[in-house]
């Protein structure tokens, strides 16, 4: 038979390998942990970065749609302009006084009216509109 001794013995010897045992468990669920961690830290990592680069993708496409619209929106000015510039000048002309309308004024505005008559100031270069 065993004496106590030896029995407590075996009893700590056995409760030191089960203590063993259960830290190298949690080393290695601590190990495992911060591996998931790491893991995790890296997929977050790369979303990040292809979210940055969507975003800049979606600026960069912005922007060549902005310019695209400012140039168009610049050839339509331009068309505009030469239409104005090429328009053809349709004048009536008023038989009592011979004023041919629409008048083109110094500013380049036209004037579009009925019964509008043209007058000058003798010696001061006054022009007057007058109905």
């Amino acid at each position: 038979m065993a004496t106590l001794v030896e029995v407590h013995k075996e009893e700590v010897e056995v409760k030191e390998k089960d203590l063993k045992k259960e830290e190298e468990v949690k080393e290695k669920d601590l190990n495992k942990l911060e591996e998931v961690k790491e893991k995790d830290m890296k997929k977050e990592e790369e979303v990040k970065e292809k979210d940055l680069n969507k975003l800049e993708e979606v600026k960069e496409n912005d922007l060549k749609k902005e310019e695209e619209v400012k140039e168009k929106d610049l050839n339509k000015l331009e068309e505009v302009k030469e239409k104005d510039l090429t328009e053809e000048k349709v004048e009536e002309v008023e038989p009592k006084t011979g004023v041919a309308f629409p008048l083109t004024l110094e500013n380049r505005k036209r004037l579009h009216a009925t019964g509008l008559r043209k007058k000058k100031v003798m010696g001061i270069s006054f022009k007057i509109y007058a109905f």
